[in-house]
Parts: structure tokens; sequence; C-alpha cells
């Protein structure tokens, strides 16, 4: 059997590595691993999948054979050769075309090197997205013989095996996902320093929160603060999300992830609303597949988001290139979610589209269950917006609540606003419940001079 041999990296992280920050609970959790058979390893570009396996190669008593998957490695075939050429094992192709030597010989002898090995090992096949239904199924036979304490990795941008579920079941598998790879706050921390671009608490926080603990957008954020210090031009996380995230996808792929950009969560019904056709849930799914772009929100993978560095780059894109669209796609938005009893997205979504009318209409209707599951901040943010864009005399009742609400937190200005509204609202027209009305009006008026007159006494 073949020695130690180092890992080659793959594309997407090569330019982008954490190799200088140690991923020290992730390697301990690896080198624990003893029950399973298999390792599952799967992000999107740039959370050092690669940095990773490095690390823990370097901390494992196990001896580990890389077998990188190369575009033409990608099939049965290719998958033998590069097995048989990690683990040292001789198979001879025969000539003439077919696979059908590969699993009457290659497989059985790869099974039975691997089941003779005397010491655990550890056999990654990084790269593993790029294999195709065939190679997938002879990793899934080579799993059933690998030894006590060994492990077959599969470290890629998708996981290719379709026994994946049968193993999780079965306890065979360790899974570690964009969510597990993801920095640490510390570890971001950490990274900036090693690049020279330490940057205040607050500063952090921002970048951590933008990147979610994406090592890739990290660094080159590091990189052109480091840049910005030095005037110099630096790589923008624009260009990389383009690269390793965007440009894959097809025209129909591009124009569906744009204009569902406005969404903070995306299913296949809500997105078929949006964007007044079929099938959405299809391309989810195979967008979810490549866990570039989604993230998904449930067990079921119903409900997804993308991902925040990609959902800036695709509403900036939607502005630019669709800026007449967008009114459209928000009213729809706010349709959809109206329709399913989420007040708060509904509201979102018509402010968005600059549906002052629509707006105005459910904050009224959602005003008290706002104020009474105590989301008070939330229902003033609100009632600021819409008055500054029109009176409030229309929702004298909301204007009432909010007068109320300004006056027991000591801001006096905006109460009376608030409140000289909802008395025009009660004057003129025809308001539903004047009488209750005018009595909030009476107690809120009370309130402010009552308070008035403690401020002034000595």
């Amino acid at each position: 059997m073949s020695a130690r041999s180092a890992l080659p990296r793959d594309a997407g992280a090569a330019a982008v590595p954490c190799r200088e920050v140690s991923r020290a609970a992730l390697v301990n959790r690896l080198r624990a691993t003893r029950s399973q058979t298999v390792v599952a390893i799967v992000a999107p570009p740039g959370y050092g999948k690669s940095t990773l396996l490095e690390q823990w190669a370097a901390r494992d008593a196990r001896s580990f054979w890389f077998a990188p998957v190369a575009p033409d490695d990608s099939d049965a075939a290719g998958l033998v050769r590069i097995v048989a050429r990690a683990a040292g094992v001789e198979v001879t192709r025969p000539s003439g075309r077919g696979t059908a030597w590969i699993w009457a010989t290659a497989v059985p002898r790869l099974a039975a090197a691997l089941q003779s090995v005397p010491k655990p090992f550890v056999l990654v096949l990084d790269d593993a997205h790029r294999l195709d239904v065939e190679a997938a199924a002879v990793v899934t036979a080579l799993v059933r013989h690998v030894p006590k304490g060994s492990l077959i990795v599969l470290a890629g941008r998708a996981q290719p095996l379709p026994s994946l579920p049968r193993l999780r079941a079965a306890g065979d598998l360790l899974e570690l996902g964009p969510e597990d790879l993801a920095l640490t706050r510390r570890e971001a921390r950490a990274l900036l320093q090693l690049l020279g671009a330490g940057v205040p608490e607050a500063e952090l926080t921002e970048l951590f929160d933008r990147t979610e603990g994406w090592a890739a957008g990290i660094r080159l954020a590091g990189l052109a603060l480091q840049s910005r210090a030095q005037s110099e031009a630096a790589p923008g996380l624009e260009g990389y999300v383009e690269a390793e995230c965007l440009a894959g996808l097809s025209e129909e792929e591009r124009e569906f992830v744009r204009r569902t950009a406005i969404l903070d969560r995306l299913s296949g019904p809500l997105c078929d609303a949006v964007l007044d056709r079929q099938g959405s849930s299809r391309v989810l799914e195979s967008l979810e597949e490549s866990h570039v772009l989604l993230v998904a929100l449930d067990r079921d993978r119903g409900w997804f988001r993308y991902r925040q560095a990609v959902a800036e780059q695709l509403r900036r894109e939607l502005e630019e290139q669709e800026p007449s669209l967008v009114p459209e796609l928000e009213r729809r938005a706010a349709a959809w979610f109206e329709a399913h009893g989420d007040a708060d997205r509904t509201l979102r979504h018509a402010w968005a589209a600059g549906d002052v009318q629509n707006f105005a209409r459910v904050l009224d209707g959602s005003a008290s269950a706002l104020h009474n599951s105590g989301r008070n901040g939330v229902l003033l943010e609100w009632v600021g917006r819409l008055g500054q864009v029109t009176d409030l005399a229309a929702q004298p009742g909301t204007a009432v609540l909010a007068a109320r609400l300004h006056a027991g937190r000591g801001e006096g200005a905006a109460a009376d606003r608030c409140l000289a509204a909802a008395i025009r609202g009660t004057t003129a027209g025809r308001a539903e419940g004047k009488k209750r009305l005018r009595a909030w009006i009476r107690l809120v008026r009370a309130a402010r001079k009552a308070r008035m007159v403690a401020a002034s006494e000595p």
C-alpha cells in the first residue's frame, strides 16, 4: 500500500485557503471517528475542505491515501484507476469496450485489497462531486469492505452517493457541511490578523455576519482591507461569488435566482407565485444539490435561503438589469405572504414594492397583533415609515396605538404627531369604532399632560 501523500488542493479552495488557521476542533472530531465507515465533507468552494483534510492528515495516526477526482476520472473506470493508484493495487484494464470488467474484476480486487490492510487507513476522494452514477455505485460497493477503524472520505461541492441516506440511518456516516466548516468568530479574527488586517470588533461582527464564516469571503475582505491601506487594487468578493457560485448557471437558472433574490426564504410554491410560473420546486432541488447557492432551512428541504454574499450580489444584479420588474415581484411576494398569514413579510414586500395603500391596510390590520406579541419596536418603525409618505389619519386606530407607545417611551414629539393624526381620523370621514378611538385619545392625552406636569415640577 502507498504511503501518506501530499494533499492536492481543489480548484475552488486553491486561491483562498485558510491554511494558516488551525481547525483543531474539526480535526479532533475527525480523528475520533472510528465507528463510521464514510465521512462526507460537502461545502461550496472556499470553505477550506482541502485545508481541513491536510490538517487532519498531519495529525491522524492512520495512513492517508489521496485519490483526487479529476474531470477525466469521473466515470467508473477512472475511479478504479485513481483508487488503485492511491492504494497501491494493480488493476489492469482489459482491451475492448464496456464496463463489465469493473464489476467482475476490478471491484472484487480492490475490495479484497481494502479488507487485507492490517492497519487503519483513510481513503480520500477529493472533488467527489465529479463522480458519475456508475462511479458512485463503485464507491458504494467498496464501502461495504472498509475494515473497522478505516474510512472512505468524500470531499466536494455536492455528495455523489445515492446510498448516503442508508448509511446515515445505519450510523455509518459522518457528515460535515458548510455550517460545520464555517470559521468561528475566533478563527475569522485569527485569519484577518495573519493577513495583517486586524479590524475593530464592530467591523469584525459585520464582516462575520455578511460572510457567514465563509473562509474565502473573510480572506478576500482581509486582502481588500490590506490593499485599501496600501492604496492598491484587491480581489473582490463579488468576483469570487461570480466565478465560483454563479458562472455555471444556465441562463434560465440565472434569471430564476436573480428574480427570487428579493426573498429572504424560498419555497417552490412561493417562487412559483413570485415568478408567475410553475416548476420552481424542481429548480430549487437542482440548485440545492450543488450546495453552492442555497442553505436548507428545514429537514424536509422545503424551505431555503440564499447565502448572504450570493443574495447581495443577485439583488444588485436585479436592480441593475431589471429595475422595472422589481415592484411587480415584490407585490406578488406580498400577496403570497398575506394569503399565508405572514404579516411581517407582507409588510416588508409591500413597502419594497412602493405599494403604500396596501402596506397601510396590512399594517392597520396587524398593528394590534404586533403590539400583543411584544414587537412594539417593529410596529413603531413601520408606523414611522408610513407617516413619512402619507397621512396617518387614514389609520386612526394604528395612529392612537403608536401615540400611546411613543408616550410610554417618553417620545413626546412622536406621540403628539401620532395623536394629532388619530384626532383628524376620528373627526373626518367614517372611522370605525369612533367611540372607542376617542376614549383612547382621551387616555393618551391625559397621560401626556401628566407626564408634562411631572417633568415641569421641581
